[in-house]
């Protein structure tokens, strides 16, 4: 399954919007800065809250996020000084870097990988794993968070 995220430019509360293989806008990513770091939200086109991002601030240099929903809580550890990503809570490894990366499992099996859109204007996410879409999609939110990669253009609008 292919999706498609596009971030939001300009908009402190709206952070991105996912679409699907056609142009339909599928989800949307809010968010807001908080005294004990930045939360966002997977909301349904209905609003619905379907997963919840919470990064924790620290003086350390690491990045924590913190990942839950569909029953799931899983940890994004970033260490800043070795740039590196470690998931904790579940075998999956991240390798490359964003903004082109490979989710893989334990046994080496493809979860999801992100590359860029060939229009140039966000990036493709191709997720081998239904049941775990939205787990995937935190993650690619997650990584592109930290990236520091020049901003995409809106690629789809309604």
């Amino acid at each position: 399954m292919k999706l498609y995220l596009v971030r939001n430019i300009g908009d402190c509360e709206d952070r991105y919007s996912i679409f699907d293989n056609k142009g339909n806008e599928k989800y949307v990513v809010k968010g807001k800065y908080g005294l004990l770091g930045d939360v966002m939200r997977i909301n349904d086109k209905q609003g619905n809250r379907l997963f919840k991002i919470l990064q924790s601030s620290s003086a350390l240099p690491i990045t924590v996020y913190n990942l839950s929903g569909n029953g799931e809580r899983i940890h994004l550890i970033f260490n800043n000084m070795r740039k590196s990503y470690s998931l904790m809570n579940i075998s999956w490894y991240i390798l490359g870097m964003a903004p082109q990366y490979e989710i893989i499992d334990a046994d080496k099996t493809a979860i999801m990988r992100q590359t860029a859109d060939p229009t140039g204007s966000g990036y493709m996410l191709e997720i081998s794993c239904e049941q775990r879409e939205l787990l995937c999609l935190a993650i690619a939110i997650c990584l592109n968070s930290i990236s520091t990669i020049q901003q995409p253009k809106i690629a789809f609008q309604n």
